[in-house]
């Protein structure tokens, strides 16, 4: 038996047993799916009515003791300081606006062009790379020793 008989028996050794392994594992994998729906349904039927109450004494307790010191900072801010921000928050307002006017088109007509290429990236499924191909991306992919260059030695830069 060669090297790559042995491995083409490894490899389908090794999808029977995960093929095996999914058909046992399917019925409590559906199981499990069913009881977190239940879980999480009951979950919102009991917590709804806490979270509903603490958002009203959270509702209350601002109006009871934030507002009115809010109010209170707002009355003694000067006039000027008052008004100048005011028009940086208009002058904000409209440059946001602006931008989102520019870029829209661009990204619109940019997403279009790249859709028959996401299509066809799709189709092609997730990459396939190669023993050589995964070692030398490894390979690039390390970093170098602190306060190398990353040069060999000899080489001339």
């Amino acid at each position: 038996m060669t090297r790559i008989d042995s491995v083409r028996a490894a490899t389908g050794s090794a999808k029977d047993s995960v093929l095996h392994a999914a058909e046992v594992v399917a019925p409590y994998a559906d199981t499990a799916k069913e009881r977190a729906a239940f879980y999480a349904q009951e979950a919102r039927v009991r917590l709804a009515p806490v979270v509903s109450q603490a958002a009203e004494q959270a509702r209350v307790q601002y109006d009871a003791r934030l507002a009115p010191r809010l109010e209170q900072a707002l009355a003694h801010v000067p006039p000027k300081v008052d008004l100048a921000a005011q028009e940086a928050a208009d002058l904000t307002r409209r440059a946001a606006r602006q931008a989102a006017e520019y870029s829209r088109p661009r990204i619109e007509h940019a997403m279009a062009a790249a859709a028959p290429v996401a299509d066809e990236a799709a189709a092609r499924g997730p990459p396939r790379w190669s023993r050589c191909a995964v070692r030398s991306r490894r390979r690039r992919s390390r970093s170098w020793p602190a306060g190398t260059s990353g040069v060999p030695a000899g080489a001339v830069p």
